[in-house]
This record gives structure tokens, C-alpha cells and sequence, in this order.
């Protein structure tokens, strides 16, 4: 699913309206159509009362029709106007309302002074075409709904919100955001996120040529996004066509981690796996990753002197190895003799780089949290800003960065996105991002570009962990369960794409 700005999603309307040789008229009845199913979707009490507060744009508009719609439903209905002239759509809406009887019309001063009975707001003022800060009555209104303490329904984003970054003025707090085709930037980042509440989408039909044409740099991944990756094997494979990964991981107390990533990495389809421990992790590895090839470093505690092979098809190292000054040196001449496009850097290995300046080679795929970035490339005050910055270090560096959180994003090193759409809060627990470093490796290790192994990774890391907390609890579920619920993620995936399916969250 590709990510639009507000002039990209206009110039979206206009292209398909010409190219399904529509009306403009035609592509509001249509949404309106969606967008009223889906209200009555969320929100089905038939003793609910509905107010629908419109502005003057085609957002405006949408909600003139929605409020046509539920009437035709059977449901009571208040619109409140901010004004009376708008689009010639808007103005076409607003007659027909008028010949309605079942519809009371006010203006926003009547409805301030108005005793409300048990509702819903629908939140129509204004769309993804804001460019500046509301004022007048479009202001108040906002400010009212706020402190109405009445669930709220925005209509494609909360009004007062900028679909591409994230405003300096009072916006609608919605409980639901109904957004159309796309999902909005702004959307994915906690400082605008919790503006939009539980985010549903309508597909209205845009014309999908349109993707084609004016391709954007930023995609949230969807099962659509991961089924050209998804390969079928052929009853003659054998494990020297699917590559051969390697991870250097673990140190005393923290052997954990490695067991964790080596996990994954083997539920990745990967043919081979070898991994390289101190000697203190050598037998509990053997033990608990028997499918597994072992190297032990000649240091008990932590990763020394252990020569990785530049034979690999891909290596990640990190994930627990610790952070002694020794660790340093080793990693250094480790750079010197594996090529960056085939490396996978996270955890301790971050830390390391970024406590002794060390340069991360071009092309190798590094995996922070939020922390472990502002480390690195020094902090920023939002989320926003924060992948402002991701973009422009990625592009300077040449390397791709995975930022996990909420929606992981992932920048390759040209400055392209992508959001992952899977994924929940129970996977906020220690282990989680080892299970992904080895699951970005193994897959890197077949035949795969970095970006489609990415974002293959991340997709089936958040499913998992979305299958897992449906079996078990947020609460409940562990970074092993993440692992164990790899083999079902990948099993419904396949399914989903042969019969045609997509899950978008």
C-alpha cells in the first residue's frame, strides 16, 4: 500500500476519475457509501444519535452525503454546519439534506447551547487538503468536539491533522479514523497516532494504474506487499540452494540472545545455519539448537579472536555479545573481511559502533530501537523527526536501517520506506529483536534482495507475534512464542496469497 501525501491523493482522485470516466459527484456517492457501512459497522445501536459536524471542502461533502446516508438508515441525524457554500458537490449535498425531515441542521453557535442526548461526533471539517492552522468557527468546532468527551469518527484523518507530518495546533482527538485508500504518514508515529484512535480503511475504488504511474517512496507493507517474495519450492530442492547464514552471538549471561536469534534464523528457510559462541556457550547451544552448526570462540566469556569465513551468504552479529573493550577490536577487523551488503547489525553490535565511532560498512542492514539510534546518529524530540533523520542517514551512509517500534520502518540505503503493518504490544519483551536479526539473516541468505528480505522479515515477525497473542495474551507471550508461531505465520501467508487475500491492519 503506498503512502500518499495530500497532493499525491488528489492528484489519485483526478486520475481516476478520468480514467473510470466518472463525475466527481460519483466518487463522493461512493465513498459516502463506504464510509457510512462502515460507521454502522463500529458503531450499530440503533438509539445512537449521530452528529455530524461539516466544513466547507470535499471532506465537507463526504460528510453531507455520510449524514444523508444514515438518515436513509433509519438513524437520527444533526448536522452541524460550519458554513453554507463549498464545492459544487458539497453545495449539491447540502439541497438534498435540506428536503430530508428526519435531518436537523444548526449552525455551531445553536449547537454548542444544545442538550445533547446519548451519540457519536463525525468528524468532517477537514481532510487531507489542510495546509494551515484552523481559525473561526472550523477552530471552535474542533475545540468543542474535544471537550465534548463524546466518541468521535473522523472521516480519512482527524481535522486539523496534516497527512504528511504533524502540526503545532489543536486537532480532533478521534476514537476512530476511518481513513479512504491509503494510510496516512502521519498516522504512524505515536505524537500523531494518538490523534487518529482505532484506524479503519475504506477502499473506494481508486483506479490502481495509478501506482504504476506515480510510484511513492513510502509503502505500508501488507500481505500484497510480501507475495512476490513468497516462493513455492520445487520437489527437487535441497538445502544447497536455499544459502548458508552465519551469527555471531552471545557472551556469559547472556547466551539466551543467541539461542533466541539461532531459533529463528532456522524457522527462516534458510538451508545451513552456523553459529559462533564463546566457549561458555558452546554445549548449552549444541543442546538447545541441534540444527545448528557450531563455532567456539577460544575465550570462555565473550567473542575475541573467532574468524568468520567471508563464505557466508549473510551474517548478523549482536544479539548479546557484550560490550568489552576486546569485542571492539574483534568487530573492527570482522569489518575489514565481510562485505556490508550481506551483514545484519543489531544489539551489543550497535552499541559498540556507536560508543567508539566505529564506521558501519556500506550496504549492511542495521537493526536499532529507538535508543540504539539516537546513539548512533544523536537523538531527535518526535518519532517524526526521528525518521526524518533515518531517511537522511541512511542516503549518507549508504546503509539500511530498521527502526523497530509500533510500525518498524525500514529506510534501504536510497532513502525508500517502508512500514510494517504486523506486529503488537506483547512483542515489547526482551528477546524479540534477536528473534528478528535472525530472521532477517536467514532470509538474507536465500535468494533475496536486502529490501524484499527486510520486508519479509518484518512482515512474518509481526504476524507471528500476532498469532501469538491471539493464542496466548500480549501479556502472556514471550520472544520464544514469536519463534514457535513462525511455522503457522509462514503456512498462512502462503495461503493467504494463493487464494487472493489481503490482511491490512
Amino acid at each position: 500500500m503506498h503512502i500518499y501525501n495530500g497532493k499525491e491523493s488528489k492528484l489519485w482522485d483526478e486520475y481516476s476519475l478520468e480514467d473510470q470516466a466518472l463525475f466527481s459527484w460519483d466518487l463522493m456517492e461512493r465513498a459516502s457509501k463506504k464510509l457510512t457501512e462502515k460507521i454502522l459497522d463500529i458503531y450499530s445501536d440503533m438509539d445512537l444519535h449521530f452528529y455530524v459536524v461539516v466544513g466547507p471542502g470535499n471532506n465537507g461533502g463526504d460528510g453531507l452525503a455520510i449524514a444523508r446516508m444514515l438518515n436513509e438508515q433509519f438513524r437520527d441525524v444533526c448536522v452541524v454546519l460550519l458554513q453554507t457554500k463549498g464545492s459544487p458537490e458539497y453545495e449539491q449535498n447540502y439541497a438534498l439534506i435540506k428536503s430530508k425531515s428526519g435531518i436537523k441542521i444548526c449552525s455551531l453557535k445553536e449547537f454548542e447551547n444544545a442538550s445533547l442526548k446519548k451519540g457519536v461526533f463525525i468528524d468532517a471539517i477537514f481532510g487531507n487538503g489542510l495546509n494551515r492552522k484552523p481559525d473561526g468557527k472550523n477552530e471552535k468546532a474542533i475545540s468543542f468536539i474535544n471537550s465534548s468527551n463524546y466518541p468521535v469518527i473522523s472521516i480519512d484523518l482527524p481535522s486539523g491533522m496534516i497527512p504528511d507530518h504533524l502540526p503545532d495546533w489543536e486537532i480532533v482527538k478521534a476514537t476512530h479514523t476511518i481513513m479512504i485508500q491509503n494510510v496516512k504518514l502521519s498516522s504512524l508515529f505515536e505524537e500523531g497516532g494518538q490523534y487518529y484512535g482505532n484506524c479503519h480503511m475504506v477502499d473506494i475504488g481508486l483506479s490502481q494504474s495509478f501506482l504504476k504511474t506515480h510510484p511513492s517512496d513510502k509503502v505500508y507493507i501488507t500481505q500484497t506487499t510480501i507475495n512476490p517474495f513468497l516462493k513455492t519450492r520445487t520437489v527437487f530442492s535441497h538445502k544447497g540452494e536455499f544459502g548458508h547464514a552465519a551469527l555471531a552471538c552471545g557472551s556469559e549471561s547472556m547466551i539466551g540472545a543467541a539461542i533466541l536469534s539461532v531459533k529463528a534464523c532456522l524457522k527462516s528457510g534458510v538451508g545451513l545455519v552456523t553459529c559462533y559462541v564463546p566457549e561458555c556457550g558452546y554445549e548449552i547451544m549444541q543442546m538447545s539448537c541441534p540444527e545448528s552448526m557450531c563455532v567456539a570462540d577460544i575465550n570462555d566469556r565473550h567473542l575475541k579472536s573467532v574468524e568468520i569465513k567471508d563464505t557466508f551468504d549473510a551474517v548478523g552479529i549482536g544479539c548479546g555479545i557484550g560490550n568489552n573493550p576486546a569485542i571492539r577490536d574483534w568487530l573492527i577487523d570482522v569489518f575489514k573481511k565481510l562485505k556490508g551488503p550481506g551483514l545484519v547489525l543489531d544489539a551489543d553490535a550497535l552499541n559498540i559502533i556507536s560508543q567508539y565511532n566505529i564506521k558501519i560498512p556500506e550496504g549492511a542492514i542495521i537493526t536499532p530501537h529507538p535508543k540504539e539510534f539516537d546513539r548512533l546518529f544523536g537523538p531527535s524530540k518526535t518519532g517524526y523527526e526521528r525518521y526524518l533523520l533515518q531517511v537522511k542517514m541512511a542516503k549518507l551512509h549508504k546503509i539500511n536501517i530498521v527502526l523497530k517500534g509500533h510500525f518498524t520502518c525500514f529506510v534501504n540505503d536510497e532513502g525508500e520506506s517502508w512500514f510494517n503493518s504486523t506486529g503488537n504490544p506483547g512483542m515489547a519483551c526482551g528477546g524479540s529483536g534477536d528473534v528478528l536479526t535472525g530472521l532477517i539473516t536467514g532470509i538474507l541468505a536465500q535468494d533475496f534482495t536486502i529490501d524484499e528480505a527486510v520486508i519479509l522479515a518484518l512482515y512474518l515477525h509481526g504476524y507471528a507475534g500476532d498469532l501469538a497473542a491471539a493464542s496466548l495474551s500480549q501479556e502472556a507471550m514471550t520472544s520464544m512464542d514469536i519463534i514457535n508461531y513462525l511455522g503457522q505465520a509462514w503456512k498462512e501467508c502462503h495461503a493467504l496469497k494463493n487464494s487472493g487475500t489481503n490482511i491490512e491492519k
